[in-house]
């Protein structure tokens, strides 16, 4: 039997050719990284970041995230309801077969009826209040309600491209000229009653079926923030838009406790202050949405109309009342929201 004699040197270069358990830095071996954790975001918008509030929230988060963790966690973008309608997603985010959900925060109503406070007529006075609120005791108050009913952890208060206003085939000014028009609205009981408070008639319907609506009469206007009048080409069968600015709506980043547990603790404080940073952006970004978007109507001959919102509002005060005794535990919420106006 021949034995091969090896030399020291040739041991030092097989021992720094084959690592044990990971890659070699500095001839040291460091185990390898994990595989990054993936999240899944689903959401009705699109992804035109003019448009889009939550296009405008995952380029920040995605940009934060990778700054935090590193490329350890990633959010995969799924836009145009493409699985499923917000009525869906609210399951599947319950069960964790959905890991992220963003969309209009009435839906939430179906839920927690006390949650649809937030969207009844002139609860709000604009979004300044809207963020003291939210981010305050209010806030608080719904994300320890909807984390113990549901099992859902609110990321931020983002909000949406501006207000709500009326798109109508006919000029309006003052509630009176609201008088037998349909207008379609969110099928939540809050944004129904609030279009019955300000003058009109309220058709709830999906917002998918809004525009062929307008085009063969079966309404005669709607009731939406500016962008999204514009990304769904309303304003080619309404071209009056009246700032009525009834509500401020919420559209929250989610996500499902489930979810939540998948990603390593040492990476969990990074993960919540990427959202904390993106929710901030969004909203700065919302307000410049909103005032291109009206500009971009005003080209394509839409007629925009100021309005004396007072006027609305004094038609839909009493519904908070009438709200609040139907829905009790929405009474906290309300006289909560009602302390943080200026």
């Amino acid at each position: 039997m021949t034995i091969q004699a090896i030399s020291r040197r040739r041991i030092l270069q097989t021992a720094v050719a084959l690592p044990v358990g990971g890659a070699l830095i500095g001839g040291f071996s460091r185990p390898a990284k994990a595989a990054p954790v993936k999240l899944r975001l689903a959401t009705p918008f699109n992804t035109d970041p003019k448009l889009s509030p939550t296009k405008v929230f995952y380029d920040k988060f995605s940009e934060c995230l990778k700054r935090n963790c590193d490329d350890q966690i990633v959010i995969e973008l799924f836009p145009d309801s493409q699985l499923g309608s917000d009525a869906d997603l609210i399951s599947q985010l319950k069960f964790g077969s959905v890991d992220m959900m963003m969309a209009g925060f009435a839906i939430w109503a179906t839920v927690l009826p006390e949650i649809g406070v937030l969207d009844l007529g002139y609860v709000f006075q604009d979004f300044n209040h809207f963020a003291r609120a939210l981010d305050g005791t209010v806030g608080k108050a719904i994300e320890a309600s909807i984390g113990e009913k549901s099992g859902i952890m609110v990321l931020g208060w983002s909000q949406s491209f501006g207000a709500r206003n009326i798109l109508t085939k006919k000029l309006v000014t003052v509630p009176e000229d609201l008088a037998n028009m349909r207008l379609r609205s969110l099928p939540t009981p809050a944004v129904v009653e609030t279009v019955r408070a300000m003058g009109g008639l309220p058709t709830p319907m999906p917002i998918g079926e809004a525009y062929v609506s307008l085009q063969t009469g079966l309404v005669d206007g709607i009731e939406h923030d500016a962008p999204t009048v514009l990304a769904a080409k309303f304003f080619e069968a309404a071209k009056f838009y009246c700032l009525t600015q009834h509500t401020f709506q919420a559209i929250p980043p989610l996500l499902s406790k489930r979810s939540f547990e998948r990603i390593p603790a040492n990476l969990r404080e990074g993960f919540l202050a990427a959202a904390k940073e993106a929710v901030l952006h969004e909203r700065a970004m919302a307000l410049v949405a909103e005032a291109e978007a009206i500009d971009e109507l005003k080209r394509k001959g839409v007629t925009i109309t100021a309005c004396d919102r007072s006027l609305f509002e004094k038609r839909v005060h009493p519904l908070w009342n009438d709200y609040v005794s139907k829905n009790p535990k929405a009474k906290t919420l309300l006289d909560g929201i009602t302390q943080y106006r200026a």
